[in-house]
């Protein structure tokens, strides 16, 4: 039947989904994990990244900025303040440099391109510290 196929695959997907693993989590401390499994999978997969800056799509690094809403980084800032906003400056920072990434590539040179993802890589580094570094004062076990 057409039908349960089709719920069999919807049920699938949604089990497969990462950010439910943690579902036991207030919704803020399951973003935090979510965001650092794709923190850490990116920058394992930098080439990746490189990649599609060089064709021009967005990559996880884009994607993955977008995972800690802004009323849930609220709620982890109520006491961790100084490590919400190093988090939010890096991330801006990255953001940036990925933005100058791909107009240098596109406008300049496939070399400036590399250098500011280079520089986006450190801030996406700094990033991912400072979000394991909330998670560390939040008591969340990482993998």
């Amino acid at each position: 039947n057409r039908n349960h196929l089709l719920t069999t695959l919807a049920l699938t997907t949604v089990t497969q989904i990462p950010c439910c693993a943690h579902a036991t989590l207030p919704v803020e401390q399951d973003e935090l994990v979510t965001a650092l499994r794709q923190m850490d999978a990116t920058l394992k997969n930098w080439e990746v990244e490189v990649t599609l800056m060089q064709l021009g799509k967005s990559g996880s690094l884009q994607s993955g900025a977008k995972i800690l809403q802004e009323s849930s980084l609220a709620a982890l800032a109520a006491d961790a303040k100084t490590e919400v906003a190093e988090y939010k400056r890096h991330v801006n920072s990255m953001l940036t440099y990925l933005f100058l990434a791909s107009g240098a590539t596109k406008y300049e040179s496939a070399e400036k391109g590399l250098n500011y993802m280079r520089e986006a890589k450190s801030e996406a580094e700094a990033a991912r510290s400072a979000l394991a570094i909330l998670a560390a004062l939040k008591g969340i076990e990482l993998p």
